[in-house]
């Protein structure tokens, strides 16, 4: 259910993302158009290291309801308010099926609030969502599904000006009975600069956990996925990041054996 690559997608040819944003002095700004939730809400600057896409945005929202997130935005407006340098807050609403990237009455809304203080050293951020639309679990049929979350993060330790270790935690919640998945937890450290001769490189270790809703006739237990990875600056251009991950009791299933998935994926900056 935790996807192990965040950038798995169809092999096609589309518009990620188009959108217009239009500020009003330093403190407000409108957005409108095909628009990424996942680059603005629920989203932690030290998970992004991860490749397991749980690490991104968490799947209490994203395995229970359509969600404009990578591969397919879908079309949306956000508000943002700062009242203070430090603080947020920001709403947004979007298309229920970004397949479509056109509002229909059926498809419902997603709404997502969120609000967060952002400082050199920690970030922390709570928020919830709405999707409007009908939808049938276990049976039963039923609109407005919601959710919350929270995320934490700060540097912990500071062994040096460019050597630091840094710690997250990400929380996230759903109404069990009519969810797949009713809680996730995130946390990880994220440690930069600790490699002698390589001060831009970064290495992460991190678990994620999701825990399933129990069915009537078929008892699930939680999914959880440990990664290790590193980020290795090549050239200031060019990105080596390999990453082992191991994932207990995939989907969910208490028999299933130990899924071990290696990744080595390269970047390019231009």
């Amino acid at each position: 259910m935790q996807g192990y690559s965040n950038i798995e997608a169809p092999n096609k040819w589309l518009i990620y993302e188009a959108w217009y944003e239009q500020t009003f002095g330093s403190d407000l700004s409108i957005l409108a158009g095909l628009h990424d939730m996942n680059s603005e809400f629920y989203v932690s600057d030290y998970a992004s290291l991860f490749l397991n896409s749980s690490f991104g945005i968490g799947p209490d929202l994203t395995g229970n309801v359509p969600a404009s997130i990578f591969p397919k935005a879908a079309l949306g407006i956000r508000v943002k308010f700062n009242p203070t340098e430090q603080t947020y807050i920001q709403a947004a609403f979007y298309d229920g099926d970004s397949s479509t990237r056109t509002f229909k009455k059926d498809e419902g809304k997603l709404w997502i609030i969120e609000a967060g203080i952002h400082e050199d050293t920690r970030a922390y951020e709570i928020g919830c969502w709405q999707y409007t639309a009908k939808k049938t679990f276990s049976n039963q049929t039923s609109a407005n599904d919601y959710g919350l979350y929270a995320i934490a993060e700060q540097d912990l330790v500071k062994l040096a000006e460019d050597k630091i270790i840094s710690g997250f935690v990400q929380l996230g919640y759903a109404p069990e009975s009519r969810n797949e998945i009713y809680n996730y937890m995130g946390a990880g450290l994220h440690m930069h600069g600790l490699v002698p001769n390589h001060v831009e490189d970064d290495i992460g270790l991190a678990i994620a956990q999701a825990k399933f809703h129990a069915a009537s006739n078929a008892e699930k237990v939680a999914e959880t996925a440990i990664e290790l990875t590193y980020r290795l600056l090549v050239t200031p251009l060019i990105a080596i990041q390999p990453s082992m991950q191991w994932i207990r009791h995939a989907g969910g299933d208490s028999t299933a054996p130990l899924v071990k998935a290696g990744l080595l994926r390269f970047e390019v900056s231009l």
